[in-house]
């Protein structure tokens, strides 16, 4: 009878063994293994807030972040699956520097150039980085930019003053398109034998990339041709002519690069009217900043030259930047110097061909928003 008695004890032996196995086979499946989690989820963050070559990231001291560690951002664009149901993709945009730092934010450098929306973009920390020289940056898209250039000069053949003067205005698409007004030259003296003045403007449409400006344009300039080519003439032989402008650049605008502007005016035939040649260089000694020239000659009577030291004060060259230009150089300004006949309306006068110039010094602004 004892050997039945003992069937049923191996049984739940037997039994047991199954339930061992199932639990240990739930194990690794448990949340609190720690390679179940990606140790990156715990910095990852989103852009709360931008400024001038910045943004704001809701990451601070309290996650582990600090100053100069690298954030990556990326921007959530939104894409459609085949199956029909709607997504996103994360679009690289930069790769900043903490500069900044809170306990629950942080300040983040951008690249040159680089501009980031206040919402959708995601920041998280990273090992990579960028190097970004002085001598490129990307064009800046959908930003205007404002010049204005004042450069005094004092005559040396005559008493008084004189201004080399310069504005514009232009606008950066998102595309390669640029559009530009611009009035180059505006020069006047005020001397003690007579004043005079010179200008030129233009509209100027242009294909622009990352490397490479061509663009053309139309607008007028005061033309001087008799006081070029004359020493004795009958009148001041002053006319606003309609012009043509072709302009052409080989670099980054904001980087190293090589121009020329060309013009021509209408008289009695088109004329060559005059030349601009400009260049901006970086050289290790300088930093962010960068060494420019410009060469400017032509029948509005005004030949230039320049050079002068471009610096970045605000910004990373996107919306908000300030630009200073410090420039030294000289100007020379033909005119014709006519008398008086206010009281003589009807009487012939010969003018005589007048130059003058000297050296100028000055500066030039850049806004963009």
């Amino acid at each position: 009878p004892t050997k039945p008695a003992a069937q049923p004890a191996a049984e739940p032996e037997a039994a047991t063994t199954p339930t061992a196995t199932t639990a240990a086979a739930t194990k690794p499946a448990t949340a609190t293994e720690p390679v179940a989690k990606p140790e990156s989820t715990a910095l990852v963050g989103e852009v709360i807030d931008s400024g001038p070559g910045f943004v704001i990231i809701s990451l601070g001291r309290k996650d582990g972040i600090e100053r100069g560690m690298n954030i990556e951002l990326t921007e959530k664009a939104p894409m459609k699956l085949a199956s029909g149901m709607e997504s996103f993709e994360e679009r690289f945009l930069d790769i900043g520097t903490v500069t900044g730092l809170e306990d629950s934010t942080a300040q983040v450098s951008l690249s040159r150039n680089v501009q980031v929306p206040k919402s959708d973009i995601i920041a998280h920390l990273t090992t990579k980085s960028i190097e970004q020289g002085p001598g490129f940056a990307p064009r800046v898209k959908n930003t205007s930019i404002t010049r204005v250039g004042v450069r005094p000069f004092l005559p040396l053949s005559d008493r008084g003053i004189g201004f080399v003067m310069d504005a514009g205005f232009g606008y950066r698409f998102s595309f390669p398109l640029s559009v530009d007004i611009e009035l180059s030259p505006f020069t006047s003296a005020f001397l003690s034998e007579s004043n005079t003045l010179t200008f030129a403007g233009a509209g100027i449409v242009s294909y622009d990339s990352d490397y490479f400006q061509l663009g053309i344009g139309t607008g007028f300039s005061r033309v001087r041709l008799p006081a070029l080519f004359s020493s004795n003439i009958k009148n001041d032989g002053d006319d606003v002519a309609w012009s043509v402008v072709q302009v052409m650049r080989v670099g980054s605008y904001d980087g190293r690069h090589a121009g020329i502007q060309t013009r021509f005016v209408m008289l009695d035939t088109w004329t060559f009217e005059g030349i601009t040649l400009n260049g901006q260089t970086d050289m290790d000694f300088l930093g962010d900043n960068w060494l420019v020239g410009r060469i400017d000659m032509g029948l509005t009577g005004q030949s230039s030259i320049e050079v002068g030291l471009r610096m970045l004060l605000r910004g990373n060259g996107g919306d908000g930047s300030i630009f200073l230009t410090p420039l030294i150089g000289a100007v020379l300004l033909n005119y014709a110097n006519c008398p008086d006949t206010a009281n003589t309306p009807n009487t012939s006068v010969t003018c005589t061909k007048e130059t003058t110039g000297g050296p100028m010094i000055g500066a030039r602004m850049e806004w963009r928003n």
